[in-house]
């Protein structure tokens, strides 16, 4: 494994303890994750992360991503960091529309990034 920096690194401690401590596994199981790809890609924070979930091991792989275009994944947060930190953090809903709106932010997959933001809820930030 390459040594991940910025987003991927934030993201893969916050799954390997999740998975160490046995809790991965069964909570991608509560939300009926089966695979999933996540792309977090903040334009002036890079590089963004891939998230690729998979239930049936109850394991994750992390890349790094500079290009989101070269990647395929089910849902993804594209935008400036303060923006997808905000709305990582508050309430998706009213934050999301008012971000869509504006055009502050990209959502793409929003049943995916629902299930993900509940997923980060649960694990070990």
């Amino acid at each position: 494994m390459e040594n991940l920096e910025n987003v991927p690194a934030l993201f893969y401690s916050a799954f390997w303890s999740t998975r160490e401590m046995g809790f991965l596994k069964r909570i991608l199981t509560d939300l009926k994750i089966d695979k999933m790809k996540i792309l977090i890609f903040m334009q002036d924070y890079l590089p963004g992360a891939l998230i690729t979930l998979d239930g049936q091991k109850g394991d994750y792989l992390i890349e790094p991503v500079e290009n989101p275009e070269s990647v395929e994944y089910d849902g993804a947060f594209i935008g400036n960091m303060k923006d997808i930190i905000n709305l990582l953090q508050g309430n998706m809903i009213l934050k999301g529309i008012s971000y869509l709106i504006t055009r502050r932010i990209k959502m793409k997959g929003i049943g995916s990034l629902l299930k993900f933001l509940n997923l980060l809820g649960r694990v070990a930030l």
